[in-house]
């Protein structure tokens, strides 16, 4: 599977200090190295949705356990990604710290597993990758992911974008009908109000 590979090698890219200095341990020399990377592959789960979460793993204990792990949450519970000011208002509207760095790195460090598209979201770069975690997420925090996109989807202006196409999604989906009737009203009315 070329994607399991390419996520395979992306795994072996994240070595960093720590890992270097385990090899420094070992005997640091090629040796050392070839047989620290060959442990590595051996280690890494066989399965393409085990192997994506064992590399969130540790790439979140590289950066920020709690917002690398809530950030790939919410990508994946969202219908086709968030920016990263969506990110950055779900975490302050829940009162957590964000760091925009944090997110870079984890985006460096996940790099095969993401994409960005043209409106500035960021999306799993295959849906096998969304399918995978979104696996992983319990039904209650499934839900509690909507409702927190949802809601920040909600606090953004009426023309945005991202709004438009993916706020009524997010809010059947939270049983939030009367806010998309709402939504929806208030949008026909600023179109018939616009002069032709």
């Amino acid at each position: 599977n070329p994607l399991y590979l390419s996520l395979l090698i992306q795994r072996l890219l994240m070595m960093d200090s720590e890992d270097f200095t385990e090899i420094g341990r070992r005997g640091d020399d090629m040796q050392a190295i070839a047989a620290y990377l060959y442990e590595t592959v051996q280690n890494s789960p066989e399965v393409l949705e085990a192997l994506c979460a064992d590399i969130l793993r540790e790439a979140a204990q590289r950066i920020n356990v709690e917002q690398c792990t809530k950030t790939v949450e919410l990508i994946a519970v969202s219908r086709h990604g968030l920016r990263e000011k969506d990110l950055r208002q779900i975490f302050e509207n829940e009162g957590r710290d964000y760091s925009a760095v944090d997110t870079a790195l984890l985006l460096k460090y996940m790099r095969p597993m993401f994409g960005e598209r043209e409106d500035g979201r960021i999306d799993f770069s295959h849906r096998t990758i969304r399918e995978g975690f979104r696996k992983q997420i319990g039904d209650e925090e499934t839900l509690e992911a909507d409702r927190q996109i949802c809601r920040a989807l909600g606090q953004l202006p009426d023309d945005d974008d991202v709004k438009l196409r993916d706020y009524y999604h997010h809010c059947f989906k939270t049983d939030n009908k009367a806010d998309v009737v709402d939504y929806i009203e208030k949008v026909q009315k600023d179109l018939l109000q616009e002069p032709v």
